[in-house]
């Protein structure tokens, strides 16, 4: 007998309340294209931690619906509930591969920034908030083939000025190349149930913002000796939470009680 074959499947918060789960004509059309049909068993998710295995019904253009067969138990989730702060690159097709690689990372909330050394595309900030959308599609999809069930939440760009600090867990650090303590040695023999990183731009952060953050209680640390780029930093400094204190490591600690 052949392996059923199986998918996994993003769906809207609402549709995992009842038995029978609507599907919408998009969801659809990705099962059509991996060649599923009524009958087959797929994995749905909602994104905010509810999975199912249910069994496919009819399949239309305009959407179909599946029956749900048993509730599944979260294992991906890290404990490590990590906030990105990212300056957002001058190359924005780069936001898009920090966004995916940290969802797949199991980063919780991401808020891009722009700071005083952004470069802004033409048509300014709107086109930003715009393209803020297409991230929020992308860690969706991201978290779907990493197998999460949850997508983290991506926030509306805002500028550093107007950053919510009281809403950042501690610690809170600010990677920085001219810092005095690199990350490691801050992370070692300490733990936490939440962290906020802070990832600068290119030109790297102004005076003034750094005295912002460490008025804020950031810590400045350095990833090491060498200059990353702006998308490598973050995935960088979240393998290195989530190896110290998430789920990376052999034997993650027990998390501290967190934001």
């Amino acid at each position: 007998m052949a392996e059923q074959r199986q998918g996994r499947f993003h769906v809207d918060p609402d549709a995992l309340r009842c038995n029978e789960i609507a599907l919408s004509a998009q969801t659809v059309h990705h099962m059509r294209v991996m060649r599923l049909r009524a009958g087959d068993r797929v994995r749905l998710f909602d994104g905010s931690g509810r999975e199912v295995e249910a069994e496919l019904g009819e399949l239309a253009d305009e959407g179909g619906h599946a029956i749900a067969l048993r509730r599944l138990e979260p294992t991906t989730e890290s404990a490590l509930r990590i906030v990105l702060v990212q300056a957002i690159p001058v190359k924005l097709p780069r936001m898009d591969a920090i966004v995916r690689q940290v969802t797949e990372l199991g980063v919780h909330r991401v808020v891009p920034v722009i700071t005083e050394h952004s470069q802004l595309p033409g048509g300014g900030i709107a086109v930003i908030e715009r393209r803020a959308s297409r991230w929020r599609r992308i860690a969706t999809a991201a978290a779907s083939q990493s197998g999460r069930s949850t997508v983290p939440r991506v926030e509306s760009p805002v500028r550093w000025g107007d950053l919510d600090w009281d809403a950042m867990p501690r610690p809170m650090l600010l990677l920085c190349a001219s810092a005095d303590q690199a990350l490691h040695q801050v992370l070692r023999g300490a733990s936490a149930g939440a962290v906020t990183v802070a990832v600068g731009p290119e030109g790297g952060w102004s005076d003034a913002e750094q005295r912002q953050a460490v008025r804020r209680q950031a810590a400045p640390v350095a990833l090491g000796p060498r200059i990353l780029r702006a998308d490598s930093a973050a995935v960088v400094a979240i393998s290195v939470l989530q190896y110290e204190w998430g789920d990376l490591a052999a034997s993650p600690p027990t998390p501290a009680t967190g934001c």
